[in-house]
């Protein structure tokens, strides 16, 4: 009864949050983050506590699922190279970027400062997103942000995974690495798209919107839990089973079917949503933060350096690749200014800070480590977060004020 409570208490909160930011034109997310850290300092709530098995079987399956319902194939196969740099290197290079960083700066253990840039390399669309739609920017620019985040995240958890068996003494050479990180990445995405086909087949037996809905949410957290039990990615199986119903059974769907589901998914995502920035902004402690602030302030002026590297030069690349057809194509175009907004619009959210909480007690230097983290989200969601909208109408990106790319 008590959980009870505290569940309505925290909706009670995201409600007034909700109500505010609709006025204030703030980004919502971010406000939470602010609320939930006032709240928190304030003792005014015990709410429940973040946890890495709350994050990521309870609340991220739903987050990926409904962003990856909303993504067209047309753009991601147009963009696919792109987002899979972005996703894949990125992740890589951010990794060892900051790991180095924080080894050289801070004298972190080398393997548990990569794993520490591992953390902190997935990004987090669901801020960046909620700004693009007010403003409403190019439809192809935010489907590379969300795309990159569905595909990092699990990226960056296979090889969370990975590095904590490297550090728990399990004996694996560069090779076994690489295969088991091809295994359980390209596993996940096959049992995903096997699972999608599969829903697709059924959904377009069965006219009832109400069990349909009742089918994906099982769908859902089922290919979530298989994934986990194959000892595969499950975040990555998830978003390809999204993207599957979202491009084929839902297109084939009875209208009725299709709104159900749609909504249903919105309902949920923005529900689910609420309570995890609030809970973030919970479970913040300012005392720690400000105890160690330099080090949080220069650990993320590194992963911003890492960002800049991943995204600029990936953004080079297309751009020399695709030569002239970038001048020629306004909506196939990879302008300075898109890179610009990627750049900035990598956030920090959710699962850094649930993969912080999954580190083993044992850890040399957890504590540390999670307050490291959760201080390069805190400057990430608000600093970058408050920013954006602002950046975006500075680069003429809005899309009533856009100028040919």
């Amino acid at each position: 009864m008590f959980e009870l409570e505290i569940g309505l208490e925290l909706l009670l909160v995201a409600l007034g949050v909700a109500l505010v930011t609709k006025y204030t034109r703030r980004p919502y997310t971010i406000a939470l983050v602010i609320w939930g850290l006032i709240l928190g300092f304030l003792h005014l709530m015990d709410p429940i506590q973040l946890s890495k098995e709350l994050v990521l079987s309870i609340f991220l399956p739903p987050l990926l699922f409904e962003g990856a319902l909303h993504i067209k194939s047309s753009i991601l196969k147009r963009r696919a190279g792109l987002v899979l740099g972005l996703a894949l290197i990125g992740t890589l290079l951010t990794a060892l970027i900051v790991g180095y960083g924080a080894h050289i700066l801070l004298g972190i253990d080398l393997l548990i400062a990569v794993l520490l840039g591992v953390i902190i390399a997935p990004t987090d669309p669901v801020s960046v997103l909620a700004t693009f739609r007010k403003v409403s920017v190019d439809e192809d620019l935010a489907h590379i942000v969300e795309s990159e985040s569905l595909f990092n995240d699990g990226i960056a958890v296979v090889l969370y995974v990975i590095l904590l068996n490297l550090i728990g003494g399990t004996e694996m050479n560069v090779a076994q690495g690489i295969g088991d990180f091809v295994l359980v990445v390209g596993g996940g995405a096959l049992l995903g798209l096997t699972v999608g086909i599969l829903a697709t087949w059924l959904l377009q037996r069965v006219d009832d919107h109400l069990i349909s809905v009742l089918f994906t949410v099982v769908l859902v957290y089922g290919v979530n839990l298989l994934a986990e039990h194959l000892h595969l990615s499950g975040v990555i199986a998830v978003a390809i089973a999204g993207l599957t119903v979202g491009n084929q059974a839902l297109t084939r769907a009875s209208t009725d079917t299709q709104k159900s589901i749609t909504l249903f998914w919105e309902i949920v995502a923005f529900l689910v949503n609420s309570i995890v920035f609030l809970l973030i902004g919970f479970a913040l402690e300012i005392k720690l933060l400000l105890a160690d602030f330099l080090p949080i302030v220069a650990i993320y002026a590194t992963l911003m350096l890492a960002r800049a590297i991943a995204v600029y030069s990936i953004g080079a690349f297309f751009r020399w690749r695709r030569g002239k057809q970038t001048e020629l194509s306004g909506r196939s175009s990879l302008s300075w200014r898109w890179l610009h907004i990627i750049f900035w619009g990598g956030l920090r959210g959710a699962i850094p800070m649930a993969l912080a909480l999954g580190l083993p007690i044992t850890l040399d230097g957890r504590e540390r480590l999670l307050t490291l983290v959760f201080g390069v989200v805190l400057i990430s969601l608000i600093g970058q977060g408050l920013t954006l909208p602002l950046l975006i109408r500075r680069l003429g990106l809005v899309q009533n004020q856009r100028k040919t790319t």
